[in-house]
């Protein structure tokens, strides 16, 4: 027996932007999963006066129940959260479990960004990053890796980014992801450090206002450190050990002190205000956030110390050079010394940049293995029900449309035939409908897929000198919309036909199974939707008038824009009053929609045609192209590879004409029978959520 061990290829558990690339893999167009990781981040590479003002402005207040506030401010079922401030940045991470609009969301954290920090953000909103899942991951990353710091490798941002995130961690214990975020950093920072020199020489702020003072002072002077913080434990420990300068150390928790003195000995400490006992201070390390207390302990810093003007060099951001009366370096000096030393570290951020790229991919993986075996672990210990008789119902109805449209076709002197349900390469590569193929493990190695459908095999079959052919059978898409009409798999019915007079003989024939498995059914008096279905004729419309339409009654479409699920149910909703008719095609797409083995016409038009029944696209069909080159020519314009497809290629060439159709069938018995979510027309569904039974 094969093991199928299944996995989705391209799309994850979480929602991929449109068009992003990471690792050199392109990530296509979102799709829902159960948890999504957001990021909005303030960060500059260059303090200067106004970015440090901008910085003092959206930073947050120190209070223990921020993370608290800002999760009810955002409205939304907030898995985990956490807020990193650093000197040049300010960072919201936090995971989602909530079925919302990017723009939705971006509202959501701006507004409850300006709400709860110090003076809000709304003038400089523009200056604010906004990532989503991939991408967000990305840009943690790169910025635990110091790519995003003032000084690039900035050795202190990982354990800040870090220790916020496991901070987050331990407020939530029951959700994984941020734990797999955070052991990830870690693994990364590892071999990054291993296999770069981005971590080495001045890569911080601190190391680098420590080598201005080593310009300035002698060995074995008397330096004051003041805040035993992140910042001010690492001047201190560089100016202690790497050159033995005379360290005194205060600070606001006495604790504090206690670790720093138990860790090394030769630190001297002393209580914060009564450094007025200090002698001969060649120079003072500021290392405390910038708020009215500590402006209030500077001044008392410099009344203490009077006409005596040691060197100050302030990490405070903004800095408290406006308060002081002594000359202060301060991050902006520090930040363009920083800026020196950037061409020197390109060669090291492109390695890094490489291993990141490398790593993210099987991150995402172990991320969609975990998240995914939680999301089974909660189904299997979840207790199933039987089928209701409403489901049973539904099922017997299943049956007698199928054999309907079985039969339907045998009359017609068509044949049933059977294609592949495992393939090796995908077999509709998605140009605008961007659902991701669902890999397999193959016993020898290979890559394998669930099939997206049988179209180049149908093809295949016609050309070879079939005339007339369908196949009913299920089909797998890791779908980009978690919508009331998407499956990840799905039953469907396929047709083709060799030498169709014209694309009316195809619609003509679509048309007919739908109209004939609609009206058999009512003849059997079976309990059904009542749609209105024109006799002979559907209304037919073209891509350019539905465009048109659209506008025209306030829905606002682009020529070239895919419609979409709200595009198609508005046109729905317009064609029923204008023409009192439940369904309509729509004829003659331009090209970019559509993919590379349909026929061209003039003007990037193709000959193609989709249906929609009650606002539902139900059917997709076209004149298949059997010009190789051009073939060719339209997978390079799709980004496709040509190589891949020799197989398909060298028996549509120049083959008998033909064209043919897809249709929805879990789609058509929704409709038929007035059920609103396609899941629920379907006895076990495979959909985001449910993977058992």
């Amino acid at each position: 027996m094969l093991n199928i061990n299944v996995k989705i290829i391209n799309n994850s558990y979480l929602k991929i932007q449109n068009n992003q690339t990471i690792g050199g893999h392109v990530m296509t167009q979102k799709t829902s999963f159960p948890v999504e990781i957001i990021c909005a981040a303030l960060n500059f590479t260059k303090l200067d006066e106004e970015a440090l003002d901008i910085l003092k402005t959206a930073s947050f207040p120190n209070q223990t129940n921020l993370v608290e506030k800002f999760k009810r401010k955002l409205a939304i079922n907030v898995k985990q959260l956490t807020i990193v401030q650093k000197c040049n940045a300010v960072m919201i991470i936090f995971s989602h479990t909530e079925n919302v609009s990017e723009e939705y969301l971006r509202h959501c954290v701006l507004d409850a960004w300006h709400k709860l920090s110090k003076h809000g953000i709304i003038e400089f909103i523009n200056k604010i990053k906004f990532f989503q899942n991939e991408m967000a991951i990305k840009f943690i990353a790169e910025a635990a890796l110091g790519l995003h710091s003032v000084t690039i490798g900035d050795s202190q941002v990982f354990s800040q980014i870090n220790n916020a995130i496991k901070s987050a961690v331990r407020l939530n214990k029951n959700e994984p992801i941020f734990s797999i975020l955070s052991g990830w950093l870690q693994e990364l920072v590892e071999e990054v450090k291993e296999k770069t020199t981005l971590f080495s020489g001045n890569t911080s702020i601190e190391r680098i206002a420590v080598n201005q003072l080593v310009g300035m002072v002698a060995t074995h002077s008397n330096i004051l450190v003041v805040g035993a913080g992140q910042s001010g434990s690492l001047i201190t420990k560089i100016l202690v050990e790497e050159y033995n300068y005379k360290v005194w150390v205060t600070n606001r928790n006495q604790e504090k002190l206690d670790e720093i003195v138990r860790k090394n000995t030769k630190i001297n400490t002393v209580r914060i205000n009564n450094w007025g006992t200090l002698k001969n201070i060649q120079a003072i390390f500021w290392a405390l956030d910038n708020n009215s207390e500590t402006e209030n302990l500077f001044v008392n810093l410099e009344n203490c110390f009077g006409e005596t003007t040691p060197f100050v060099f302030d990490l405070a951001t903004p800095s408290m050079k406006k308060k002081a009366t002594w000359t202060v370096f301060d991050v902006q000096i520090f930040s363009k010394e920083a800026h020196k030393t950037r061409s020197e570290r390109a060669s090291a951020v492109n390695q890094a940049h490489q291993i990141l790229n490398k790593n993210i991919v099987s991150f995402l993986t172990k991320m969609k293995i975990s998240l995914g075996k939680i999301s089974t672990d909660i189904q299997t210990t979840r207790a199933s029900s039987r089928l209701s008789i409403e489901m049973l119902e539904i099922i017997k109805k299943r049956s007698f449309i199928f054999n309907s449209i079985r039969n339907n076709l045998l009359a017609k002197g068509f044949y049933e035939i059977n294609t592949p349900y495992i393939v090796g390469v995908s077999t509709d590569p998605p140009r605008v409908d961007k659902g991701g193929m669902i890999e397999v493990i193959w016993p020898r190695g290979e890559r394998a897929f669930l099939r997206q459908s049988n179209q180049l095999y149908k093809q295949m079959v016609i050309a070879s000198g079939m005339d007339k052919i369908f196949e009913i059978g299920p089909f797998w898409r890791a779908e980009t919309e978690n919508s009331f009409r998407h499956l990840q798999e799905t039953i469907g019915l396929d047709v083709e036909i060799s030498n169709p007079k014209n694309l009316n003989t195809i619609i003509d024939l679509a048309y007919s199974i739908i109209y004939d498995s609609y009206y058999h059914m009512k003849e059997m008096s079976l309990s059904l939707n009542e749609l209105n279905l024109p006799k002979h004729k559907p209304p037919i419309i073209s891509y350019k008038d539905v465009v048109g339409l659209l506008n025209s009654n306030g829905f606002p479409c682009l020529y070239g824009d895919d419609l979409g699920v709200i595009g198609e149910a508005k046109l729905g909703e317009i064609i029923k009053k204008k023409k009192d008719s439940d369904i309509f095609v729509i004829s003659h797409y331009p090209a970019n929609i559509k993919k590379f083995y349909t026929k061209q016409e003039a003007s990037f038009l193709t000959e193609t045609f989709d249906i929609i029944l009650c606002g539902w696209e139900l059917v997709s069909g076209a004149i298949r192209e059997n010009n190789r080159k051009k073939i060719e020519y339209s997978m390079k314009l799709a980004n496709i590879n040509v190589a891949d497809y020799a197989f398909y290629l060298s028996i549509v060439d120049n083959s008998v004409g033909h064209g043919g159709f897809g249709l929805g069938l879990d789609r058509l018995i929704a409709k038929f029978l007035d059920i609103a979510v396609i899941d629920n027309c379907v006895p076990f569904p495979r959909t985001f959520e449910k993977l058992i039974p």
